[in-house]
């Protein structure tokens, strides 16, 4: 539990200044929040195929396909 605690609090320094970061870089965050969201969505489906052997289905392609979207909206 210790060394949970001890490796915790450097992720959230880090975590703080990426959001940070990426708040100075698209001025607002709830653009830091689409994106977030959205590799969040784009890495879900391949470790769930690589570690649990679940499939792509149509609904999944689509869900990365608009997760692009996304990405690609808020990057413009």
């Amino acid at each position: 539990m210790i060394l949970v605690c001890l490796v915790g609090m450097p992720v959230s320094y880090i975590f703080y200044k990426v959001t940070e970061y990426a708040y100075l870089g698209l001025g607002s965050l709830w653009g830091v929040r689409f994106l977030v969201y959205s590799v969040s969505y784009l890495v879900f489906p391949f470790l769930t195929y690589y570690f649990l052997g679940e499939g792509l289905t149509l609904k999944t392609i689509i869900s990365i396909l608009l997760s692009l979207i996304i990405l690609t909206i808020n990057i413009l």
